[in-house]
């Protein structure tokens, strides 16, 4: 268990405190472990940077180095998930990709009068993932042609709808007002092909992802940069 500080008390040790309140018995002495193990590698550390007449002058080039070290961990950290994100949005491209023409067509077959079918998977939450078809809305929508335009004609107008940055907040524009610059569309009806939450959406020229004339359009599919590679990352 995680003992309370016995001097008084300081910002770090409400921190803790207030931590070891989420953490249940196991996860706390998890953390207990994992904070000497830290601590006895920093004293170790610490040693190499030693040296000289100063018993102190070691201390701003060692914890220096350490708070870089730390930054930089953080940051590779960073990358390396969002290269581990892209890579699994990728594999599930891939998987849709590959399956998801026969998908569609044995959904059709068995959803009877429903729009979608029960995978047999459970969600999270605890819900079953479904597949099939939804909807695709058609409310009128802003698309930005010119947003120089559009954004100098919005601050006269409604200045909360412009941001510091001088973009456009769509959002925040009254019902109804189209700035100079701008056009309202129509998305086309039709549905949409959903797994669970995730939504297979169609590239920019509404070419379907899936189940065009019984196959795949691969080139249209999967940008040429976005060839999937299931090896190591590194």
């Amino acid at each position: 268990m995680i003992e309370q500080a016995t001097e008084k008390p300081t910002a770090v040790d409400a921190a803790m405190s207030a931590l070891a309140l989420e953490l249940d018995p196991s996860e706390q002495e998890q953390l207990v472990a994992d904070m000497a193990m830290d601590q006895a590698t920093s004293d170790a550390e610490a040693l190499a940077y030693r040296d000289g007449p100063d018993p102190d002058a070691w201390q701003p080039a060692y914890v220096a180095s350490q708070s870089k070290a730390i930054d930089d961990a953080k940051a590779n950290i960073d990358a390396f998930a969002a290269r581990q994100k892209k890579r699994l949005e990728l594999k599930r491209k891939y998987i849709i990709w590959k399956w998801g023409p026969s998908l569609q067509a044995f959904c059709n077959r068995n959803r009877g009068k429903q729009q979608s079918i029960d995978s047999g998977i459970m969600n999270d939450k605890g819900k079953p993932v479904r597949i099939g078809w939804r909807k695709r809305p058609t409310t009128p929508r802003l698309v930005i042609d010119d947003e120089d335009q559009a954004v100098s004609h919005a601050a006269d107008e409604c200045p909360k709808a412009v941001k510091v940055k001088r973009s456009l907040l769509k959002s925040e524009l009254p019902e109804g007002f189209v700035p100079r610059g701008c056009h309202m569309e129509i998305p086309p009806e039709g549905n949409t092909f959903f797994i669970g939450k995730y939504t297979v959406n169609p590239p920019k020229d509404e070419t379907p992802v899936l189940g065009h004339q019984g196959r795949v359009d691969a080139d249209k599919f999967l940008a040429s940069d976005e060839v999937p590679d299931f090896g190591e990352q590194t």
